[in-house]
């Protein structure tokens, strides 16, 4: 062989070791029976937890959003001091190359509605080869400088990995009470925070501005010969108007509404005078049938499978699992008495994830089985085309392997990979087995045949996956997200390609008819 990789000088050896390996059955049931062992071994590390799993992981962005959340009904420049006195903060950043600020609205990141005490600051970084810190090292600092401002609650999170998701973490309390629903959900929030590696825990139900409520007494209605809806359409009209007509002007449609004379209106006191007439002529007041309070409200309620459910979110720090706090969360809370109606379930990026793995569990499954028909056709061979199916665990075992080695996570991506690495490793088991047969074919003995196939396949399957590592090797290394795709190409087809050398002869030899021997 001719270039820099001289692969004529493992030859003998290759070749010395493969007939020492096929001479003797003991030697192959050895290796074909350590080869399942370590198979084992290694798709029990993501069981164990020892490969890490996750939906996409944190990458690196060039915005960083800070969401301002002050208490219900602060005055909107009150709001103002307060995001004024982050934004001094932020000037002493030199990663930062601009920002924006809105005060009485959100920024993209944020799901919550606009009012007059929120605000929100929109963070451009600087080029990645001008700043130390990653897009979610330097939330991590932000938020750790802004922990002190207790006047407001202040959210720092930056772009997520991957195409959009839910929230890394969440949880789905249900049940028919608000108040209840609300209580437990800030029980089980308190637990929550304690999770190492969470940040930014949320709860759905947000307080709106409170509201005067009239409460109507039915015994004074009696008395005075009213009725609660008769009561309230007067409200209605004094505060809000009703409408009585329309008017046909032209081709605009114009409505006739009746209300009171604002200035005859002009506070709570004079609302609560308001005199009603009933059916006999005689004026009550609206104070003598009725009391106000001031109540609590709600921004929304969210319903899931028509139920009231109250969401408990969070965002995890870029060195935690989302599943790991899921799964310590679930710990925590193992002996929490839920009341009775009242239930929680998971949902956000960790229920994704679950539907996207089964997806991809799916596709695995039709790629097999597309693998197998062709594989038949072309051999003409269960047996043959089971030993090269082999070459699949095979490849698995580097993956797993090879991620527990370098602590890289297993994402969707690593998993896409993984679905792409079928193809490459069974291409290199096929063009060992295809040589195998035209040796046989032209008379070669049985053992020759395997080992000159073995001799001569060896550089075309070395040069073909090294070339497919380099080649994705770029990809791999500029982007957390397609880190755990290019592992599991590398990790896969580094060991697969050693092993089918070995493997695929043994398999070969042992099971294929005795009278093909001969």
């Amino acid at each position: 062989m001719h270039g820099i990789l001289h692969f004529d000088i493992f030859l003998p050896i290759y070749e010395k070791y493969l007939r020492q390996l096929l001479a003797t059955k003991k030697r192959r049931v050895i290796t074909i029976v350590l080869s399942v062992v370590v198979f084992f071994a290694a798709v029990s590390l993501p069981v164990l937890g020892l490969v890490k799993s996750e939906f996409f992981p944190a990458s690196d962005s060039d915005y960083v959003f800070i969401d301002i959340t002050a208490p219900t009904g602060l005055k909107l420049s009150e709001t103002d001091k307060i995001a004024q006195q982050i934004e001094q903060r932020l000037l002493k950043y030199p990663e930062i190359a601009n920002f924006s600020t809105i005060t009485g609205g959100v920024s993209l990141n944020s799901q919550n509605r606009a009012a007059d005490n929120t605000a929100a600051i929109n963070i451009t970084l600087k080029d990645k080869s001008q700043r130390k810190l990653k897009s979610y090292e330097f939330a991590d600092v932000v938020r750790k400088d802004l922990s002190d401002i207790t006047l407001a609650k202040i959210e720092v999170a930056g772009l997520a990995g991957g195409p959009p998701s839910g929230a890394a973490f969440q949880a789905q309390i249900s049940g028919d009470d608000l108040s209840k629903l609300n209580s437990i959900v800030n029980e089980l929030k308190d637990t929550l925070t304690q999770v190492p590696g969470v940040i930014n825990p949320n709860i759905s139900l947000k307080n709106s501005a409170p509201q005067y409520t009239f409460k109507l007494d039915p015994t004074k209605l009696a008395q005075y010969n009213l009725n609660s809806a008769y009561v309230g359409s007067t409200l209605r009209m004094a505060i809000a108007g009703t409408e009585v007509s329309t008017v046909i002007e032209g081709n605009k449609e114009i409505k006739i509404i009746a209300t009171f004379i604002q200035s005859s209106l002009p506070d709570l006191t004079a609302i609560q005078n308001l005199q009603i007439v009933n059916p006999q002529g005689q004026a009550v007041f609206l104070k003598d049938v009725s009391s106000i309070e001031l109540t609590p409200d709600v921004d929304k309620i969210t319903r899931i499978n028509q139920k009231r459910t109250v969401l408990l979110t969070a965002s995890v720090s870029a060195q935690t699992n989302s599943n790991a706090v899921l799964a310590d969360f679930q710990k925590r809370i193992a002996k929490y008495q839920f009341p009775q109606g009242y239930s929680i379930s998971y949902g956000g990026e960790n229920e994704q994830n679950q539907e996207s793995v089964q997806s991809i569990i799916n596709a695995m499954a039709i790629a097999i089985l597309l693998i197998i028909a062709t594989l038949i056709v072309q051999f003409n061979s269960f047996r043959k085309t089971f030993i090269v199916l082999v070459t699949i665990p095979l490849a698995l075992i580097g993956v797993f392997i090879g991620m527990a080695l370098l602590g890289v996570t297993l994402s969707f991506p690593g998993l896409i990979g993984i679905l792409a690495l079928f193809g490459i490793v069974v291409k290199n088991a096929i063009i060992l087995m295809d040589k195998i047969n035209l040796n046989l074919r032209t008379g070669i003995g049985f053992l020759d045949s395997i080992v000159d196939a073995g001799k001569s396949r060896l550089e075309a399957i070395f040069i073909t996956s090294i070339c497919t590592i380099f080649g994705i090797l770029p990809i791999t290394l500029s982007n957390e997200t397609w880190t755990s795709l290019g592992s599991a190409v590398i990790f896969g087809l580094m060991l697969s390609s050693f092993l089918t050398l070995f493997i695929i002869p043994t398999l070969f030899y042992m099971m294929v008819p005795e009278d093909a021997k001969h």
